[in-house]
């Protein structure tokens, strides 16, 4: 628990307390501005250093020796008043440190596991890209920042879903609850016995993911293997490149190449050729349908992650050809599809981020 609290850099924009009087008493307003130092007064706090800020607020003024817990990211101020999906907020009544005791953190469960975020906007976001990528949601009322998704599920609008009402509630528990298997006994993400794998009963194979906790909860989707080992050694070899050390490996004196991990996983990857249904296109997981450019997957490994009942899954509408390809990437690329395999691979994909704004 000692790196939970946010920890702003020297120049970072944010939301901090201000009084009217030098006594600091009643009640506080909130402006933003910039963090101009910071005094460390315990650097081995149970959950992190405890800090006093010096803030400069836009409009010129300053506060100096503001407690840590006054202090909020830009982000996470906006998103303080906001509906919170999927993430619940820790604090610890009993600390000397006003920061856990008050403010504390955020949990957020992603699969079956727990993880914990020092910052708001970091745990909404972890939990809508599950939900958007594992779970396959897309009703906007089932995330916290449907926002961050319009030019991934469609041109500024999510695909209607099925079921009617506005109970998301109920639409996510179902969407992200385990199933039994009457035969087997094991859940939907039963655990095994080796790190970062899982049992997916729907597909009857093991499940390879790195999870970063430090990056916002990324999750890494390594593929899906018919041998638990295998699973385990593309665990590893992700855990190598991340720079993790042996011990935490499942198989420290054994190395599985790229080549190896590629084999063991066959082709559980399948999209649409570059000539698609409806109309013809260049790019592959595009077809023209009118005068929009449709996008759509058919990821045999990743199918009941995307929420579809069918092998094919319809991802949005675009205007623009070349648009509609860097979507059908990006949705790939968060299943682990080769670089290879895609329209423009990493090296010559523009973000994006920068083709939503365009």
């Amino acid at each position: 628990m000692s790196n939970l609290k946010p920890l702003f850099a020297l120049g970072e924009e944010v939301v901090a307390a201000w009084w009217d009087n030098e006594e600091r008493t009643g009640k506080s307003l909130w402006f933003p501005g910039k963090i101009k130092s910071y005094q460390t007064t315990n650097s081995r706090g149970k959950y992190g250093p405890l800090r006093k800020y010096h803030i400069v607020f836009d409009d010129g003024d300053e506060i100096d020796h503001l407690d840590d817990y006054w202090v909020f990211s830009k982000d996470d101020y906006k998103l303080m008043d906001r509906k919170r999906i999927g993430v619940t907020n820790v604090v610890d009544e009993k600390s000397d440190d006003s920061w856990a005791k008050i403010t504390g953190w955020y949990v957020v469960k992603i699969g079956d596991e727990e993880q914990s975020f020092s910052r708001l906007s970091h745990a909404m976001k972890a939990y809508d890209d599950y939900a958007v990528h594992m779970a396959g949601e897309t009703n906007a009322n089932c995330l916290n920042i449907p926002e961050n998704y319009t030019c991934l599920l469609g041109d500024g609008t999510l695909p209607k879903k099925k079921n009617s009402g506005n109970d998301c509630k109920q639409l996510c528990v179902r969407k992200r609850g385990a199933k039994k298997n009457v035969s087997t006994g094991r859940s939907r993400s039963a655990k095994s016995t080796y790190r970062g794998v899982h049992w997916q009963i729907n597909r009857k194979k093991w499940m390879a993911r790195y999870s970063i906790a430090h990056n916002g909860g990324k999750n890494i989707n390594l593929g899906a293997f018919t041998e638990e080992k295998h699973a385990a050694l593309a665990f590893d070899a992700e855990a190598r490149r991340q720079g993790r050390p042996a011990s935490d490996l499942n198989f420290p004196n054994e190395f599985a190449t790229e080549e190896d991990i590629i084999s063991w996983k066959g082709n559980h990857y399948k999209t649409m050729t570059k000539n698609g249904k409806l109309g013809s296109s260049k790019y592959r997981g595009v077809c023209k349908n009118g005068r929009r450019y449709q996008v759509q997957c058919n990821i045999n490994a990743v199918k009941d992650g995307l929420g579809c009942g069918s092998n094919v899954q319809n991802i949005g509408y675009y205007n623009d050809e070349v648009k509609a390809a860097h979507v059908f990437d990006y949705v790939c690329r968060a299943f682990g599809v080769p670089e290879h395999e895609l329209n423009f691979p990493r090296n010559e994909s523009a973000e994006l981020t920068s083709l939503a704004r365009a």
